[in-house]
């Protein structure tokens, strides 16, 4: 997982995953 989080590709998708995860705790 860590690795993925390094990459510069999959950093925007946590960007975007995080914002869902927030939205949702939000609702």
């Amino acid at each position: 997982p860590d690795e993925i989080f390094r990459n510069p590709k999959q950093e925007r998708t946590q960007g975007f995953l995080k914002k869902i995860i927030a939205a949702g705790h939000r609702v």
